[in-house]
């Protein structure tokens, strides 16, 4: 027997859902301000990009297939650090974008397209 899919009321959800976002946009602004204001993240982020830099003079050098694989997961994992401030802020920027719309779906008039008629002139 298929499963029901589980209806949501909106209504009843989008206080969760707007408190939901509006913590993990805390969060982001936090991790955002300690990177920012850490001189630990400033040496850590120098030794990845020398890390990232050591990768992309050597790899020509390396022969063995999964040698080369395990630098491409460690050039990765390198890059990944390297971003992650800008990863904080562009999800921060998604959850507001996405907070202002929900608190201001009310307000926009949207376009019924069912119930449109053509006028014919």
């Amino acid at each position: 027997m298929p499963r029901r899919k589980k209806i949501i009321n909106f209504e009843e959800n989008e206080q969760d859902y707007t408190e939901m976002l509006s913590r993990r946009i805390d969060e982001c602004e936090t991790v955002i301000s300690e990177i920012d204001n850490s001189g630990l993240w400033k040496i850590v982020l120098r030794d990845m990009e020398e890390q990232k830099k050591m990768l992309d003079d050597s790899w020509q050098d390396i022969t063995d297939p999964l040698k080369i694989q395990k630098a491409r997961e460690l050039k990765f994992a390198t890059l990944h650090i390297v971003n992650l401030r800008d990863k904080y802020e562009e999800e921060m920027k998604s959850k507001q974008k996405e907070l202002a719309q929900l608190q201001n779906y009310k307000n926009e008039i949207t376009k019924d397209y069912d119930n449109e008629t053509k006028l014919e002139g």
